[in-house]
C-alpha cells in the first residue's frame, strides 16, 4: 500500500486533550513527509495554529465540509464552500433569541467569529481557541446579501439542556441545515451540504488521488463516514466503541500523540 495522503481530525485526535497539538506530535507527523488535510468543525482561524506548527500548505477542511481552504502567503484562499442559507440562518437565530435567550449563540463566515455579545460560551470559547468574538448584531451580519454563515453555534450548560434544544429546532423542520451534537455542551449547525466526505471527495479529485492512497485518523461518530472514504481508517484509542469496531488499525490516544505515532508505524 502507498500512502500519499492523511486526513485526520483535530479534536479528541490530532489535538490533545487540552487544545493542543504536542511538540512531539507534530515532530513525529512531520518526520513521515506526508501532506496531511486538517479534517473539522472549526473554523480557519481555529485552525491556524496546528496549521502552522506542522506548515501545512495544502487544502484543508473546515466547518465539517462547508469549506475547502489554503493558506497562501499568509491569506486564506477559499477553493469551495457551501454556507448555509441566509433565511435559514435568520430563523434559526432569531428563533434562539425568542425562545432561549439565556443560551451561548454565536456563529462564524469564513474568517471570523461573531456574537451579539460576550457570555459565558463566548469566555469558554476564546479561552479553548484563543479566538475572540466580532461583536455584532446578528441583523445587521444577516442584512447584508454577501455575507456568508458559515456555522452557528450554540452551547449549554448541559447535555440535557442541549437535547431540549437540539429536539425543539428538530420541530422547525429546516430541510437545508444539517444540525449536529458536539461533546457533551455544544450544537454546531451547518448546511446540509456540509458532510467530511464530500471534502475529501473534492481533494481526491482535485489531487488526483485514489482510495487506497488515502488514510485518515478520528475518534468519533462523525469520523465514521470518512473512514469509508479512504483505503485505511485509523481510530484513536480514546475513541468510542464503535468507532474502533469500524477502523483498520488502532493507535495511541489523542493525549498519547496518537496521529504522529500511528503515522511512522505505517510507514516504518
Amino acid at each position: 500500500m502507498t500512502i500519499k495522503h492523511i486526513f485526520t481530525d483535530l479534536d479528541g485526535t490530532l489535538l490533545n486533550s487540552d487544545g493542543r497539538l504536542t511538540d512531539e506530535n507534530a515532530q513525529l507527523i512531520k518526520q513521515s513527509r506526508l501532506p496531511v488535510t486538517m479534517v473539522s468543525a472549526r473554523s480557519p482561524r481555529e485552525m491556524l495554529a496546528p496549521l502552522r506548527r506542522l506548515a501545512l500548505t495544502g487544502p484543508q477542511i473546515a466547518f465539517n465540509g462547508d469549506l475547502i481552504y489554503q493558506i497562501q502567503q499568509g491569506e486564506l484562499k477559499v477553493l469551495d464552500t457551501h454556507p448555509m442559507n441566509l433565511v435559514t440562518g435568520r430563523q434559526i437565530l432569531s428563533y434562539m433569541s425568542i425562545y432561549f435567550p439565556s443560551i451561548s449563540t454565536t456563529y462564524y463566515d469564513e474568517r471570523a467569529w461573531y456574537a451579539d455579545h460576550e457570555d459565558y460560551g463566548t469566555e469558554i470559547e476564546s479561552q479553548v481557541t484563543g479566538e475572540a468574538p466580532v461583536i455584532m448584531n446578528a441583523g445587521q451580519f444577516l442584512a447584508n446579501p454577501a455575507s456568508h454563515l458559515m456555522k452557528i453555534m450554540i452551547m449549554t450548560h448541559n447535555s440535557a439542556e442541549r437535547e431540549v434544544i437540539n429536539q425543539s429546532l428538530t420541530q422547525l423542520h429546516l430541510q437545508d441545515v444539517n444540525i449536529k451534537a458536539s461533546g457533551e455542551q455544544y450544537l454546531e449547525i451547518t448546511s446540509r451540504q456540509a458532510l467530511k466526505t464530500i471534502g475529501i471527495n473534492y481533494i481526491a479529485k482535485s489531487l488526483k488521488l485514489n482510495k487506497a492512497e488515502m488514510v485518515a485518523f478520528g475518534d468519533g461518530q462523525n469520523d465514521l463516514p470518512m473512514f469509508q472514504q479512504v483505503g485505511l481508517a485509523v481510530a484513536m484509542e480514546n475513541a468510542a466503541t464503535e468507532v474502533k469496531a469500524q477502523a483498520n488499525l488502532i493507535t495511541k490516544t489523542n493525549d498519547l500523540n496518537g496521529v504522529g505515532w500511528g503515522l511512522n508505524y505505517l510507514i516504518s
